[in-house]
């Protein structure tokens, strides 16, 4: 539906609210429906695909073959023992990659944003996940737009839509209806989730949440992309190849070498197949996943997360990352730290003498935070 191309009230009426907002029973009757408004990111079966990823690769093909071929053989030993490797390679990459997407989980419900809705009548600060299509938000400078909306009313607002349209100008927003467009940065009465409200103050009728706004459609686009290898990778899959081309020429060679010598024909083969899987370096692929890990742990120290194990190895190689906008890196939340105020400067935690409190007041008086029951 063009919402753009309509008045506040229609697109209001067609979304069964008003400017009291939707009531409680109605916001939780539509979340149930429609869900919580968050981009989904994780795929079905991501555990099974998670701990299967741990035995990819040209390298654990070839110690799954040679695993096969010893048991078959009759050099059971080796058949554990080479099990064993594998099975503790898989493990170690599965429990590292489960605990890192645990505490990227935990670092995303922590620093889950919060918005400021209309409901019952009441203004409320309320989760971002939890609101649906009808809900009036509040936006005031330093607000993140938590869903798609409809501006209903606005005084001076300009938002960043960098994110999502490359402007690297706050754009000046309306509530007026518009002609038709499908360009996203024509339509100057809707608000993007995503966005920065940089100046001015508004309310908005919420017309798309989660998937369906523009963030959700760039996010299922990028769900769809192929995903590059890391250098480690591509060189294991290459050293993988070459060694199993090499095992198969040694094969080879000492086959037919049996067979000019008249060696019995069963005897050669089992002598040739013993001789290609000692020839495969099993312990290989553990080596690395330990080392990877031990990187990872490393890096945990000093407080930073990495998804995937291959990719320490590339992290390894950088001396500087360079961040070109705040918030990129950081909780992009600001706090009062120090007041400086009748020629002394203190921590906020200190006790505050007059001038200070008098700072602190005029700062509470000059903007437009809103304090909730429930924070």
């Amino acid at each position: 539906m063009n919402y753009w191309s309509e008045n506040a009230e229609n697109v209001m009426s067609k979304l069964g609210t008003s400017l009291r907002g939707l009531s409680s029973r109605q916001a939780a009757e539509r979340l149930a429906k429609y869900g919580p408004n968050e981009i989904i990111g994780a795929e079905k079966n991501k555990l099974v695909r998670m701990f299967l990823e741990g035995f990819k690769g040209p390298l654990m093909l070839i110690l799954f073959a040679a695993a096969l071929i010893s048991f078959a053989i009759g050099h059971r030993v080796d058949a554990y023992v080479i099990s064993v490797i594998i099975a503790l390679n898989g493990s170690i990459s599965f429990i590292q990659q489960y605990k890192t997407d645990r505490a990227i989980e935990a670092l995303k419900r922590m620093s889950a944003p919060m918005a400021y809705v209309i409901r019952d009548g009441v203004q409320k600060s309320i989760a971002s996940r939890d609101i649906v299509l009808g809900d009036i938000i509040v936006l005031s400078e330093g607000s993140l737009v938590p869903a798609g909306a409809r501006i209903i009313h606005e005084d001076d607002l300009h938002v960043d839509e960098s994110m999502l349209t490359g402007e690297s100008k706050p754009v000046d927003k309306c509530a007026q209806k518009i002609g038709k467009t499908e360009l996203t940065c024509e339509k100057a009465n809707m608000v993007l989730m995503g966005t920065l409200v940089t100046r001015g103050t508004a309310k908005a009728v919420v017309v798309a949440t989660g998937m369906g706004t523009e963030m959700g459609k760039i996010s299922e686009l990028m769900r769809g992309t192929k995903k590059e290898e890391t250098p480690l990778q591509q060189r294991m899959k290459v050293l993988g190849k070459k060694i199993g081309l090499i095992v198969i020429f040694v094969m080879t060679i000492m086959f037919m070498v049996g067979l000019i010598r008249k060696i019995e024909l069963v005897e050669m083969l089992l002598t040739s197949i013993s001789l290609a899987v000692s020839a495969i370096p099993e312990a290989l692929p553990a080596i690395v996943t330990l080392s990877l890990t031990l990187g990872i742990q490393r890096m945990v120290r000093k407080k930073s997360l990495v998804k995937k194990l291959p990719i320490v190895e590339t992290l390894g190689s950088a001396t500087v990352i360079c961040s070109d906008k705040t918030g990129t890196i950081t909780e992009n939340r600001m706090s009062v730290e120090k007041v400086y105020a009748g020629g002394k400067l203190v921590e906020i935690t200190q006790r505050l003498n007059s001038d200070h409190l008098k700072a602190l007041k005029i700062g509470m008086l000059c903007n437009d935070s809103v304090v909730t029951p429930n924070g």
